[in-house]
């Protein structure tokens, strides 16, 4: 696989990353932009180590991660959603006291959207990836969009004001759908 189709292969796959990272700074707008930096950061992490691990995997869990890993991804970002929507329309941020986003939903929300990247890693071994390069490639590509895309989320934030925890968990209840289909 060249640089070009891994690339195109990483922006599809960066996708759902960048969706939940615009949602948590569309949520999350008061934190400043450089503590925002972390999104961009741990999503592309997960999404660059998650190949790896598919890779390395193999065919060991391909039937397990292709019969429950959807279900899986489903459940965290459906739940995710769902407390966001309830605390939305409480009118209460979901933040903790000193106005951090919380490092264990990101976790859970990086880890959710880079199970699809596991499995791909599952294919680049049947094809004889490089996979150092390709996982390489898929990290950044996460790191670039997701960064593009929190300014957009601040800005649709201060649009929507009080109503963008019930926005920001919707987006995540949808990403959780699709990953049913």
């Amino acid at each position: 696989m060249g640089l070009i189709e891994t690339a195109i292969l990483g922006c599809g796959l960066a996708m759902d990353a960048a969706a939940a990272a615009m949602a948590d700074s569309m949520i999350y707008r008061r934190i400043p932009g450089s503590k925002l930096l972390i999104l961009p950061l741990l999503f592309g992490l997960f999404q660059g180590l998650m190949p790896l691990l598919g890779f390395y995997a193999g065919s060991v869990f391909a039937g397990a991660i292709t019969k429950f890993g959807r279900f899986l991804v489903f459940f965290i970002l459906v739940s995710i959603g769902a407390n966001m929507i309830r605390e939305g329309v409480r009118k209460e941020k979901y933040q903790s006291e000193s106005g951090e986003l919380h490092f264990k939903l990101l976790l859970f929300q990086a880890a959710a959207t880079s199970v699809d990247a596991f499995a791909i890693g599952i294919g680049l071994c049947a094809a004889g990836t490089d996979i150092l390069q390709a996982s390489a490639i898929i990290a950044i590509v996460t790191v670039v969009l997701t960064a593009a895309v929190v300014p957009i989320g601040r800005r649709f934030g201060r649009w929507f004001e009080n109503k963008t925890e019930v926005l920001g968990g919707t987006i995540l209840i949808i990403i959780g759908i699709k990953a049913l289909l």
